[in-house]
């Protein structure tokens, strides 16, 4: 793996895939959230 990779920010497609693929019924963060917050915010 090239270490130049590791520095690119994520891109906001990026992001929105990963928070589309997890589960919504996680239990709230430190902020109180749950992640079906996230989802649909």
């Amino acid at each position: 793996m090239d270490v130049c990779a590791l520095e690119v920010p994520f891109t906001e497609d990026e992001v929105f895939d990963a928070l589309l693929g997890c589960s919504g019924d996680k239990a709230p963060g430190l902020d109180g959230f749950s992640m079906a917050f996230w989802q649909f915010a």
